[in-house]
């Protein structure tokens, strides 16, 4: 931020800790002149309070350690300093739901096989929210382990 005067900084922090600044990446900040410095702090101060939530210290936090584990790499640690509450959550988001986190579900004669094991009681039982979310690996998983006490006729409690 070479561009960014000391009291420029204050004026933005403090913009910012009121929820007048609507979040500006470092980059953008950094390509900014002093003029452009003093046309976003003037915009900024004609933006009611609170129109903006500043991001929590944990969200924050939990950014900061996504960014250093490597698991959030669109952002750098200097993005957070003015990042709002809104654009952390989708970046929240994008980490937790991104399609390599996912599993495929188990298919509907794999949760009927699973049901079936647990009334027989040959494994043992769940909510019916743990069906319809079960996944296919551990559906899999569910029916080997009730199909092999099946066979060694182990029932379970």
């Amino acid at each position: 931020m070479t561009h960014i005067t000391p009291i420029q900084s204050g004026k933005l922090d403090a913009l910012y800790a009121n929820g007048q600044l609507e979040g500006i990446s470092a980059a953008e900040l950094e390509s900014f002149s002093s003029e452009d410095v003093e046309d976003l702090i003037r915009q900024s101060e004609n933006v009611l309070p609170h129109t903006y939530r500043p991001m929590p210290e944990a969200m924050r936090a939990e950014l900061l350690s996504l960014i250093r584990s490597g698991d959030l790499t669109q952002v750098t640690e200097a993005d957070l300093k003015y990042m709002t509450v809104n654009m952390g959550s989708v970046l929240l988001w994008m980490v937790t739901s991104s399609e390599l986190n996912r599993e495929k579900l188990a298919t509907r004669a794999q949760r009927k096989r699973v049901k079936r094991l647990i009334a027989e009681g040959f494994i043992r039982g769940g909510s019916a929210g743990k069906f319809r979310n079960l996944s296919l690996r551990t559906a899999e998983r569910l029916i080997e382990e009730g199909e092999r006490n099946a066979l060694n006729g182990v029932r379970m409690k």
